[in-house]
């Protein structure tokens, strides 16, 4: 393979990692054109949710259809973000707090992009 990602539509076969498809999830929005990425048989799916919530942290919307299809537009851009571990958010907030616990939850979330998503 050489030149730029185009985009376009991909199958590929989920069965054995889910670290090919990590891939290309997140080079795909960096690609010339959108894409549709069919996957069969996909494994792991919660590294794929990180992959997916990870991407949207900073700046990439990555959607799909219970893991089976994912749509991913072309021509978007990774922004700067803070990450930081959740032990080390529990023990900032621990401490910018006085020590008083919240029930509060750090995670932000995302519309979803399909209605069954």
């Amino acid at each position: 393979m050489c030149g730029p990602i185009r985009g376009g539509e991909i199958d590929v076969d989920g069965s054995v990692s889910s670290q090919f498809i990590t891939g290309l999830l997140l080079a795909l929005p960096l690609s010339q054109h959108d894409t549709t990425l069919h996957v069969r048989s996909a494994v792991s799916t919660p590294y794929l949710d990180m992959t997916v919530d990870t991407a949207a942290r900073f700046g990439v919307e990555i959607c799909h259809n219970d893991y089976k299809e994912f749509y991913i537009e072309g021509g978007q851009r990774y922004r700067p973000a803070f990450s930081a571990s959740r032990g080390e958010l529990e023990r900032r907030g621990h401490a910018a707090r006085g020590g008083r616990r919240r029930g509060r939850s750090h995670r932000e979330e995302r519309p979803p992009c399909f209605s069954n998503t």
